[in-house]
């Protein structure tokens, strides 16, 4: 009887290690190495990250401002155009025109969240997110399957930025593709 069950026991070690095997011998030759999974759950690991530090925008249920026209004097032809009330702020725009990117990226428009991003850093160079938009804009270029671009512009990020939260996450990724592009 413990003769039998031994030979049970080797029979299934041996059965599991020959299916683990053709397993990963299908997703090779469908064209999903082990590596490149283990880079997309990266990417998805990272972009889950880099949203978290992202700014969120504020939905408003209303707004309201007054925009009017005061003469400057008395029997004047001069006029002066006028605000009362709240103009939006400079943080309420660079939320708004980082939201838009990260909204495009979101919804897998790599292309546009690229030239979007490159807006912002334009736009809002001293910004407090312009770190956040330099490394998304370097994902963008991962996912348009740019690697040596996005190698590039991630070590660019550690020189400019080399004590942003970040900074691991851009090492981890470019050894990734580093390593993709050696296999």
């Amino acid at each position: 009887m413990k003769t039998m069950t031994r030979i049970m026991l080797i029979f299934t070690l041996f059965l599991s290690a020959d299916l683990i095997s053709v397993n990963y011998q299908s997703q090779v030759n469908a064209g999903q190495s082990v590596e490149k999974k283990s880079t997309l759950s990266m990417f998805d690991r990272i972009w889950m990250k880099i949203r978290s530090l992202s700014p969120k925008k504020k939905r408003r249920t209303t707004e309201s401002a007054v925009a009017g026209v005061k003469g400057r004097e008395k029997g004047s032809e001069e006029l002066a155009p006028y605000w009362k009330g709240e103009k939006e702020s400079t943080l309420d725009k660079e939320v708004d025109k980082y939201a838009i990117a990260d909204d495009l990226m979101e919804q897998g428009k790599f292309s546009e969240a690229l030239i979007a991003f490159d807006s912002f850093r334009e736009e809002f160079p001293l910004s407090r997110f312009i770190a956040n938009a330099r490394f998304s804009r370097e994902l963008c270029l991962l996912k348009m399957d740019q690697k040596d671009a996005a190698i590039k512009g991630l070590k660019e990020f550690i020189d400019d930025y080399p004590e942003h939260e970040l900074i691991p996450d851009a090492k981890d990724m470019i050894a990734a593709l580093n390593n993709d592009k050696d296999n």
